[in-house]
């Protein structure tokens, strides 16, 4: 092989050496992006197997204090029962808040319902690398906000 061609070959290897890893940081950004635009994503869908009577996806994926509080899916389906009779159905997130505390993500909905003049909030306290729940409770907004005056809630 002469030395041109030798030269022509070891620029086009490294070359292509240096495509490589820009093409897959490219493809693990594109892989990760979607996770980090949407943070939001798996406490949301948390609070909203509660509210569409899936305790079974939500006892699934509480923490092991969590679940002891919990008792069963069923009865996850039981206190979302009870929210509905006794605040009627929600009408919407009016704020959405997230910031740690640890290593866990704090989510707060604000949310309305037909039945009560003041907001309700739910309080999803998760790990974000395992989307396991560790606390969740609803409670009037205005309680919410003596816990968490952090928050910066409406």
């Amino acid at each position: 092989m002469s030395a041109s061609l030798r030269l022509v070959a070891a620029a086009g290897a490294l070359a292509a050496a240096s495509l490589v890893p820009a093409a897959l940081r490219a493809q693990a950004s594109a892989t990760a992006a979607p996770r980090a635009t949407d943070s939001l994503a798996f406490p949301r869908q948390f609070v909203n197997w509660i509210f569409t009577t899936r305790g079974d996806s939500a006892f699934a994926h509480a923490g092991a204090r969590l679940r002891e509080a919990m008792k069963s899916a069923d009865d996850v389906n039981a206190m979302a029962a009870r929210i509905a009779s006794r605040f009627g159905e929600a009408q919407g997130t009016t704020a959405e808040v997230q910031f740690d505390e640890g290593p866990l993500k704090v989510y707060i909905a604000v949310m309305r319902f037909e039945k009560s003049p003041e907001p309700g909030a739910w309080v999803v306290a998760y790990s974000p690398v395992t989307e396991i729940v560790e606390r969740s409770s609803f409670s009037p907004l205005s309680r919410v906000k003596e816990h968490y005056p952090q928050a910066k809630l409406p």
